[in-house]
């Protein structure tokens, strides 16, 4: 699975971001580099695509 767009709204100190993860021939990138300073929100970036998707694959484990 690739990820086509990434749309994140209000998770931790993320507002709002809206990015495509496509190359110039509108094909999905086989790989992408994050950079930052430190506390730019890269890890909360990789926290709200990663939760998502461990719910879908139902490996995430739920409190009782």
């Amino acid at each position: 699975m690739k990820l086509r767009t990434v749309n994140i709204e209000n998770f931790k100190g993320i507002k709002s971001l809206n990015f495509d993860l496509l190359n110039l021939e509108k094909k999905p990138r086989d790989l992408t580099c994050i950079v930052g300073d430190n506390g730019s929100g890269k890890t909360s970036l990789l926290q709200a695509i990663a939760l998502p998707l461990s719910m879908a694959t139902r490996r995430i484990r739920y409190a009782n």
